[in-house]
């Protein structure tokens, strides 16, 4: 089936209460979330900053995702064991080194941060060795660089510290004035140091860096820290709900009902979760949208938790007759060993047979030992961490007088992930083993385009996707597209409703790399962890348990040992059943392969195909679900073998939009196909609340046989029938 809006008409609509859909939150347990929030991996901070703060002076910002507002208030309970504090943060553009803060719960106490102190770990700086080849040639060279990390707090009654989460640290390497290389440090939490590890020609760079007496030339470290904080906002605050949520949840009232009498706004939202859909008869989505009308409330003050992120940092420079540098012997470097190359590329292609280049495009690092971009060649939506359900949000924004309403905007939230699953990665790594691509022992690091600051991504090929707006959030992106188009509304709301896809270039251009993905919104291709493992070495036994809204089809497993030695088992999988939603199953050991019975294993990873049809999740969903989008149920009956195809004429009579759906025989055939979903967007309520449509029967050489004209009123029926051709 093919389904096109291939014309549209509408009329002038007001916008003078045009809502900040940027300032719009749902309900997330008992707090207000923005819309465009999902909870997915964590963006490095180094990413949220991005490359302007990079080796500058210390900063604290904002995570620009991660914020809430509490529905309810705190209550403080009478008796606690220790007292926490959180930093009450009035501007984060005045922050200073040594700044001080008033504690969000007491006023009279101030907050600080603790004084961070970085040096030399145990007595060396750096260090280096040289790397020789079968013949006894030295061929390159490994080292790191090496600091230690102190926070030092100092508290009173009057003063507290503030709680810092060190989550990242990054070397900055300069090649010249204008260049700068990004190094990602491994934390050591237990012994509070920090590892750069470095190859090549990040080696020479280091060291050169570190001896330096040119400002310019002088390496610096930046360390990041998370911790929470309050703040005040000036917005409107306002609330968009399903229909579900609005009947669970009694909203604040000093959030919800601030009314203003300059006009009104109704705002609702569809998030593709089958439980929320599938429960919202016709009688409780009315009662859902009266809760959902309220007052544009005033701008008001409004409390708002958020993560914060605290960078500092620190030139590292020191005398190359301190001692502190040293080769893989202890021995002190006492002259400069090293001759700079000017010409380098930090990345090199490299072929894995395994990951043909329609998968996956391979570069290894040629500064950092065992470190890999990838970039996958498909992006799919992703699924949330918490409840599995598709990271989409559609939000329908009308302003309201009186009787009547009229649509002002449809926003569209999504968040797209790569196709690499940990199944993947964990293949990937055993590949690059085995074709010698690892410089040492050590553990493989894999990068994302995401995880380039540098990195410049753009979306063609699609004239509404290429629209919206991106943010970086870990390996995922999240888009946000907002219309005020009926036509393009339409044609992404249709094609998220029947799983149709929507195709885009995802571009990455990162130096001398030029590469690119493909971006599929079809909703019934959403990738995301859906199958827990638990590993019992006691019982050995592995617990698989299906979090997911969705059946699951296992096909393959990876286990890990505590020696790092790998086992696959694909005939197992071949008669397991399949993993139903919410199913639980426990397999031995043994079933894997007998000889793990005396291993301890470390990890597992799981190869499965989720089966899903988010089609049949809304299928039940009534039309009278929001004054401001309609949902069909077509049906067609079955026809006669002379009929090779149909086409289906829609004309929506409030909007004037015009849809084209063409039946072909195989799905005219098959009777799971005979009846699919038709959505559409309405500007508001209107005098007539019909659809006329046109049926064409064609022959199997697509000869017009016959042609019938009809009307539908979606208030009385939210089913168009097909009939069957008569002779």
């Amino acid at each position: 089936m093919k389904c096109s809006p291939f014309s549209f008409k509408r009329k002038n609509l007001n916008y003078r209460n045009m809502p900040d859909t940027q300032k719009v939150y749902k309900i997330k347990g008992e707090k207000l979330v923005p819309v465009n929030r999902f909870n997915l991996e964590p963006a490095a901070p180094v990413t949220v900053l991005g490359k302007n703060v990079i080796g500058k002076k210390s900063v604290i910002v904002a995570h620009p995702v991660v914020k809430s507002i509490e529905i309810k208030k705190r209550i403080i309970p009478l008796i606690k064991t220790q007292k926490e504090y959180n930093p009450f943060i009035k501007n984060t553009d005045e922050f200073k080194e040594g700044s001080k803060f008033e504690a969000y719960e007491d006023s009279k106490v101030q907050m600080v941060f603790p004084q961070i102190q970085i040096t030399p770990y145990k007595q060396t700086i750096f260090y280096y060795e040289n790397v020789f080849d079968a013949e006894g040639n030295i061929k390159g060279c490994l080292g790191s660089l090496l600091v230690s990390y102190q926070l030092l707090k100092s508290r009173s009654s009057s003063q507290q510290n503030i709680n810092l989460s060190l989550t990242q640290a990054t070397l900055q390497l300069k090649v010249s004035n204008d260049e700068t290389i990004l190094i990602t440090g491994v934390i050591h939490d237990d012994s509070n140091y920090i590892e750069f590890n470095l190859k090549d020609e990040a080696v020479k760079i280091a060291f050169t860096n570190l001896i330096t007496k040119i400002e310019a030339l002088k390496c610096s470290i930046d360390l990041y820290f998370e911790f929470k904080g309050y703040t005040e906002v000036k917005f409107r605050p306002i609330i968009s709900l399903n229909p579900m949520t609005a009947l669970r949840k009694n909203l604040s009232r000093d959030i919800v009902m601030k009314a203003n009498t300059l006009g009104k706004l109704k705002v609702s939202t569809l998030n593709f979760r089958k439980g929320d859909v599938i429960k919202a008869k016709a009688v409780d989505a009315r009662v859902a949208d009266k809760k959902v009308k309220m007052s544009l409330p005033k701008e008001t003050e409004t409390i708002v938790k958020s993560t914060y992120i605290y960078k500092h940092n620190q030139t590292l420079n020191f005398n190359l007759s301190s001692g502190l540098f040293k080769t893989l012997n202890d021995e002190i470097i006492e002259t400069n060993p090293f001759k700079l190359n000017d010409d380098f590329s930090e990345f090199q292609q490299i072929n894995i047979t395994a990951f043909p280049f329609n998968i996956l495009t391979i570069y290894k690092s040629t500064l950092q030992p065992n470190t890999f971009l990838i970039v996958p060649k498909k992006y799919f939506i992703a699924r949330t961490s918490d409840d599995f359900s598709p990271c989409v949000e559609i939000s329908f924004f009308a302003n309201v007088e009186g009787a009547q309403e009229e649509l002002s905007k449809v926003v569209f939230d999504f968040a797209i992930g790569p196709d690499f699953s940990g199944f993947d990665s964990a293949k990937l790594e055993l590949e690059l083993k085995r074709n010698s691509f690892l410089d040492d022992e050590n553990d493989i690091r894999f990068l994302f385009p995401n995880d380039l600051p540098d990195a410049e991504i753009e979306i063609t090929g699609n004239n509404l996707l290429q629209g919206a707006t991106v943010v970086k959030d870990g390996k995922y992106y999240q888009l946000n597209y907002e219309t005020e188009s009926l036509r393009d509304s339409n044609l992404l709301f249709n094609a998220l409703q029947n799983g149709i896809s929507q195709y885009a270039n995802l571009n990455f251009i990162y130096k001398e790399i030029k590469d690119s993905s493909i971006i599929d919104t079809n909703i019934n291709k959403t990738i995301g962890n859906a199958i827990e493992a638990s590993l019992d070495n006691d019982k050995k036994t592995i617990t698989l348990e299906n979090f997911s809204l969705s059946d699951c089809v296992l096909s393959d497993i990876i286990v890990v040992d505590e020696s790092k030695e790998v086992f696959f088992n694909q005939t197992f999988f071949q008669t397991f059943p399949v993993l139903k939603s919410n199913e639980s199953k426990e397999i031995t050991y043994d079933a894997i392969n007998a000889i793990l019975n005396s291993k301890t294993l470390n990890s597992i990873e799981l190869k499965y195909e989720i089966v899903e049809d988010i089609q049949k999740e809304i299928n039940t969903q009534s039309s009278q679900d929001s004054d401001l989008r309609r949902y069909i149920k077509v049906d067609i009956a079955p026809q006669p073998k002379k009929v090779g195809r149909i086409q289906l004429d829609v004309e929506v009579v409030n909007s004037q939009s015009l849809f084209n759906f063409d039946i072909l025989k195989e799905d005219i055939k098959a009777s799971s196909k005979r009846s699919f979903n038709f959505s559409f967007i309405i500007p508001g309520k209107q005098n007539s609340q019909d659809i006329n449509y046109s049926v064409k029967y064609f022959d199997e050489n697509y000869n017009l046989i016959k042609i019938t004209t009809e009307s539908l009123n979606y208030k009385e029926s939210t089913t168009l029938e097909i009939p069957r051709l008569k002779s």
